[in-house]
């Protein structure tokens, strides 16, 4: 196999699991008309390098992998939503002098995608790309929020997949809808120190012009800060500023019902 048909395979493998779910190298063979074998050595390539990956080992299917979207960063970084994101994370880790993200949701994750930190040595941070669960953050629990009760319990896994991470994390599919239910109401999701035990979060989902949730942008304090914030004007603030990103963004305020 020639090195310029390997590379070519490759594209159209990830440009194919980027318009479905997940696929089996079988279903990927049929639909590229590309020989069984080929698409395994390929896949298993990719998967050594993190471009795909196993999304059911059992049922050994593949979806794309965490170095699509670390590549992706380097894209979004001329984007034009990222830099109308970017600009607003900036201004409020400016006003609060503490540590600003924006992260989206892929393989029922939410990736880090962008960051704003202080230049004080006593914050919190997280490397972008890294991957953190949905129902213990906030920024995870502000794109839950948005979406319908039946795909909320399939990303959770009908509650399989509610760990307890610290003993404010929430493990009890009731619990984690009523406070998804609380979070759409108010307009923003807490995460009070559910992931881990130190960091404390506000954040708040931002749509595109399509309606879609595009993600959600957060502030973030060590724990022991909470003492000193006021949580109602920071809440007020994370979510007028989500707003106003969509709005740029040519979305809408967040008013959707689940």
């Amino acid at each position: 196999m020639g090195k310029a048909n390997t590379v070519n395979k490759a594209i159209k493998i990830l440009k194919l699991l980027s318009n479905k779910k997940d696929m089996t190298v079988t279903e990927i063979s049929n639909e590229l008309i590309i020989p069984k074998s080929s698409v395994y050595d390929i896949v298993k390539t990719l998967t050594e390098e993190d471009f795909t990956m196993i999304k059911n080992e059992k049922l050994k299917t593949y979806c794309l992998g965490l170095s699509v979207y670390q590549v992706g960063i380097s894209y979004l970084s001329q984007a034009n939503m990222y830099s109308i994101v970017h600009d607003y994370l900036e201004k409020l880790m400016l006003e609060y002098n503490t540590t600003t993200f924006y992260a989206v949701e892929k393989n029922n994750k939410i990736v880090y995608i962008d960051k704003l930190e202080p230049a004080s040595s006593m914050r919190t941070t997280v490397p972008l790309g890294t991957t953190r669960d949905m129902y213990c953050t906030a920024l995870g629990k502000a794109i839950l929020s948005t979406y319908s009760k039946e795909k909320i319990l399939e990303i959770i896994n009908n509650g399989v997949l509610l760990k307890q991470k610290t003993k404010d994390t929430i493990t009890n599919v009731f619990d984690l809808m009523e406070d998804l239910l609380i979070t759409r109401s108010r307009g923003y999701s807490v995460d009070n120190g559910e992931d881990s035990d130190n960091v404390f979060c506000i954040a708040a989902p931002i749509f595109n012009d399509k309606g879609k949730t595009a993600g959600a942008i957060s502030i973030s304090f060590l724990y022991y800060q909470k003492k000193d914030i006021d949580i109602i004007e920071l809440s007020e603030k994370v979510v007028s500023t989500a707003n106003e990103i969509s709005m740029r963004m040519g979305g809408k305020k967040y008013n959707t019902p689940l």
